[in-house]
C-alpha cells in the first residue's frame, strides 16, 4: 500500500498518519473488511487545506513455485525428495504459503519415457492456489543386466563390432535392458525400431534407412521368457559379402544400442 503523503510548494512535504473508518487500522489479511482510508490538510499560511481518501481491500496473492526439472532416473527407481523437491514462496513478510503435494507422489515407480510431474501449492487465506510441471526422463539401466552386458548388443554378435559372419548366414541379434533392481525388462513394446542405417564397402560409406528382415515370421524383436532376453534372427540371404552392415535398435526409453559385423 502506498504511504500517505502531503506536499505541496516551498518544500511542504509530510507523511500523516490517515484515518480509517469501517475498521481500526488497515487490513492485513483477505477476509479483513475493506477500509476506506482518509486525511484532511487544514492547511497553513502559505497552503489551503484539501482532503483525499481511498479504498484499501486485500486481495489473495500468488504464491511462486521454484522446482527445476529432476536429473534422468533409472527405471524401477522410486520418486524422493530427490526428484520431489520443489519449494513455495509467499509474500516477504507475509503469511506461510501453502503446503506443497506431488502427483505423482513420493514412492511411486514411473514408466519408462518421458513423465510430467507437478506440484500444486494449496490456496490459503492470503494466498491462491498454484502449480507448476516438470519433465523427467526414465531410462533402462546402462549397467550389467543378469550377469552380462545389459543396454548392448550380446553373443554371438561381438559389442566391438569385430564380428565377421558368413553371407547368407542367419544372425541372432540379443540384447537386454534391466531396471534399477537388475531385472530384465521383457515388456511389450520395448522397442520402438530396428534399422540397417549404413554400409561400408572399402572405403565407401553409405547411409540408408531399411527395415531388417527376419528369418523366422517375426518381424519385430522377440521376448525369450528363458533367456530373459530380446532376440531378433537377422536373414543376411539378401546382404552382400565383403561389406560391414551397421545397425541401430532404438528403445522406448529415447535410448538407442548401435551394432556393426561385416559379411565374408
Amino acid at each position: 500500500m502506498r504511504a500517505l503523503s502531503v506536499t505541496g510548494v516551498g518544500g511542504l512535504s509530510l507523511s500523516p498518519a490517515p484515518t480509517y473508518s469501517a475498521c481500526t487500522a488497515a487490513p492485513v489479511n483477505v477476509p479483513e473488511t475493506p477500509c476506506t482510508a482518509s486525511y484532511t490538510y487544514t492547511g497553513d499560511a502559505n497552503h489551503n487545506g484539501s482532503s483525499g481518501s481511498t479504498t484499501i481491500t486485500i486481495t489473495r496473492a500468488p504464491q511462486a513455485i521454484t522446482w527445476a526439472a529432476p536429473a534422468n532416473i533409472v527405471f524401477g527407481t522410486a520418486l524422493s525428495g530427490t526428484q520431489l523437491n520443489a519449494s513455495v514462496a509467499g509474500v516477504a513478510g507475509g503469511s506461510a504459503p501453502g503446503a506443497l503435494t506431488y502427483t505423482p507422489a513420493a514412492g511411486t515407480i514411473l514408466s519408462v519415457g518421458t513423465q510430467t510431474l507437478r506440484v500444486d501449492a494449496a490456496a490459503t487465506i492470503n494466498y491462491n492456489a498454484g502449480y507448476k510441471t516438470v519433465t523427467i526422463s526414465v531410462l533402462y539401466s546402462m549397467g550389467a543386466c543378469l550377469g552380462d552386458l545389459g543396454h548392448t548388443i550380446l553373443q554371438p554378435v561381438n559389442y566391438d563390432g569385430s564380428s565377421v559372419f558368413q553371407q547368407k548366414s542367419t544372425v541372432p541379434a540379443k540384447f537386454r535392458v534391466c531396471d534399477a533392481n537388475g531385472n530384465s525388462i521383457g515388456t511389450p513394446g520395448v522397442v520402438s525400431s530396428f534399422r540397417l542405417v549404413q554400409t561400408v564397402y572399402g572405403t565407401l560409406v553409405s547411409t540408408v534407412d531399411e527395415s531388417v528382415v527376419s528369418t523366422t515370421p517375426d518381424t519385430t524383436f522377440r521376448w525369450d521368457p528363458t533367456a530373459q532376453q530380446w532376440i531378433f534372427n537377422m536373414n543376411t540371404k539378401s546382404l552382400s559379402s565383403n561389406m560391414t552392415y551397421y545397425y541401430t535398435i532404438t528403445l522406448n526409453d529415447g535410448s538407442t544400442i548401435n551394432f556393426r559385423f561385416g559379411l565374408k
